[in-house]
């Protein structure tokens, strides 16, 4: 009976060392592995920092708000001696949603696409321009720094009042109807910042010095030429129409 048990205590011994030796060797692969994941992720860290930390600490630029904008009243300084006059300017608030402060930041309107038989055809003249931010004097097209969490405001455009028509010159205008002229510092002899009324889609770039690539925002713009005195926050409609 003893040599009985004694061998099923061997055997069992044997078993439990089975178990072990494949246990620990399971365990000392995976070892090894962890080694030599990790050391290639050291590696990899190591050669791409600069192009890991821009993107996980650099600034997310976007236009902030719903998907809807409304224009306001500023005095638009349009050199008349009489003094400022009044138009339907129309600003839209950027806002910095990543964790470094963006530096040197432009917005420029890239495309401009018109709503005509259907469907909104390109305007092969129209040429890029730059666009001023808002509330600064003088008027600076790059902004210095944008910390992140702040929203400063660009200055789209706007539509002149049927005074500042008739007192200004040099709109290059043909007709009754008032147009939204894109606030920029170029003029181009096109005369494309000077929109006419209808249904339009502008495609906005935000650069900055310390970002990846510029962030493409497509707006839709409509108005009919017609001043409303007392509803100008109704002249302009301005909508968001892509996910940025």
């Amino acid at each position: 009976m003893l040599e009985v048990m004694l061998e099923i205590w061997t055997i069992m011994l044997n078993i439990l060392g089975f178990f072990w030796n494949m246990l620990f060797r399971f365990f000392d692969r995976q070892i090894a592995i962890l080694l030599v994941v990790g050391t290639f992720a050291v590696v990899v860290v190591a050669a791409f920092q600069d192009r890991i930390r821009s993107r996980l600490f650099a600034p997310r630029l976007r236009l902030d708000g719903g998907p809807d904008y409304f224009p306001d009243i500023d005095p638009i300084p349009l050199g008349n001696p009489e003094g400022n006059i009044y138009g339907c300017f129309v600003g839209l608030p950027i806002r910095n949603h990543g964790p470094a402060p963006a530096k040197e930041i432009e917005v420029l309107v890239s495309e401009l696409e018109r709503f005509h038989n259907n469907k909104f055809e390109p305007n092969h003249r129209f040429y890029p321009l730059p666009l001023y931010w808002r509330h600064y004097n003088p008027k600076i097209v790059f902004l210095d720094r944008l910390l992140p969490g702040s929203i400063r405001h660009i200055g789209l455009g706007f539509i002149p009042s049927e005074l500042t028509i008739k007192k200004s010159v040099g709109f290059g205008l043909q007709q009754e109807k008032l147009p939204f002229i894109i606030d920029s510092p170029m003029r181009p002899n096109t005369l494309s910042n000077i929109i006419n009324p209808g249904r339009y889609r502008m495609t906005l770039e935000i650069t900055a010095s310390n970002s990846q690539k510029p962030v493409k925002i497509v707006i839709e713009l409509s108005f009919d030429g017609e001043w409303q005195a007392d509803n100008t926050r109704g002249m302009v409609s301005i909508k968001r129409v892509d996910n940025s």
